[in-house]
């Protein structure tokens, strides 16, 4: 029908809390805006499993909820390309003076 049924919504509802449940989150507010990620990915794409590729439409679920808790993660805690600051480490000799190693 084109339609998602509220059982099959509850479902996917359940397979997000549970799947969430085996990741760690330091702060619960970015557990709960990943799980909102995760959600709307799986609602935005609940149409697209095909029977004809695989019959497991469990496994297909899972992964589109794993990969929308990461879409979440990674915009909240983007470094990759982030300005980092030039680390200076401080060594002893011997002696107990200090220098600059770069």
């Amino acid at each position: 029908k084109g339609r998602l049924t509220p059982q099959a919504a509850t479902m996917l509802m359940l397979l997000g809390k549970n799947v969430i449940k085996k990741m760690y989150y330091r702060n619960a507010d970015d557990k709960k805006d990943c799980l909102q990620e995760a959600m709307l990915s799986c609602f935005r794409f609940w149409y697209n499993f095909d029977e004809q590729k695989g019959d497991n439409a469990f496994a297909y679920y899972t992964e589109v909820i794993k990969r929308g808790l990461a879409k979440s993660w990674n915009a909240m805690y983007k470094t990759k390309g982030a300005d980092v600051d030039i680390i200076s480490l401080t060594a002893y000799d011997n002696d107990g003076h200090t220098y600059d190693r770069f």
